[in-house]
């Protein structure tokens, strides 16, 4: 079984690429399902996948851990 870590992870992204829906759907006044799958925008899934991976791992791991510095530089690094 994953991680729930990365079950976070995932849910973020989902939910950014959902969110891009509904915004542009209500904007435009018509379904946009295709932002489900296209790249770029706000909010950045990319952005809340690497956000919630670190976060996730500072509040399991905790504040200390290499495995938090490591989400972290590649965080700000990818950010």
């Amino acid at each position: 079984m994953l991680h729930p870590l990365f079950w976070a992870t995932v849910a973020s992204v989902l939910l950014a690429q959902i969110y891009k829906v509904v915004v542009e759907s209500i904007g435009e006044r018509r379904l946009k399902l295709y932002r489900l799958f296209e790249t770029g925008g706000m909010p950045s899934s990319h952005t809340a996948a690497v956000t919630s991976l670190a976060v996730g791992a500072w509040r399991v791991e905790g504040f200390s851990s290499p495995l938090f510095a490591v989400t972290l530089v590649l965080g700000v690094y990818f950010i």
